[in-house]
């Protein structure tokens, strides 16, 4: 399957957010209370992503041979993953890994020498197989359930 990884077009935000949500709620939601379900949704408002992507956040997205998105990572500041998502039936494909590769050199280009993102519990070996090791134990912030996590770049 051939798949290829860019930045986020305009126009794609709304087909990124869908796919977000919907591997969230299929993969990540069982294991969160409602309040965590409600202040992850809350965060894939359109507004605000748009408004992420235009300040401190670039998104990069994999599409398929038809040019669906399958895939998405957002990185903040140039060294925080805030979202990673892979359609449910391409998870352990190494869309991940290629989205993880664009995000690294961007850290990279800005000098950043660690990379951080709060993991989901179930999403903790997926992390571990790209480099990156738990820094704390499980944490609950508004009902959102992560495990802080750091990969070393140098």
């Amino acid at each position: 399957m051939g798949i290829t990884i860019t930045e986020i077009a305009s126009g794609e935000e709304q087909q990124v957010l869908d796919l977000v949500g919907r591997v969230f709620d299929s993969e990540v939601a069982p294991a969160y209370s409602s309040e965590g379900n409600e202040e992850f949704h809350r965060y894939l408002s359109i507004e605000d992503f748009r408004r992420r992507i235009q300040t401190n956040h670039r998104v990069f997205v994999a599409k398929d041979t038809a040019g669906t998105i399958v895939g998405a990572l957002e990185i903040r500041d140039s060294f925080h993953i805030s979202l990673l998502f892979v359609r449910e039936d391409l998870q352990r494909s190494g869309i991940g890994r290629a989205l993880l590769k664009e995000a690294i050199a961007v850290a990279k280009a800005a000098g950043t020498i660690s990379m951080t993102v709060n993991s989901s519990p179930n999403a903790v070996t997926g992390y571990e197989s790209f480099g990156f090791r738990a820094v704390a134990d499980e944490q609950i912030i508004n009902g959102i359930r992560f495990i802080p996590m750091v990969m070393m770049l140098q």
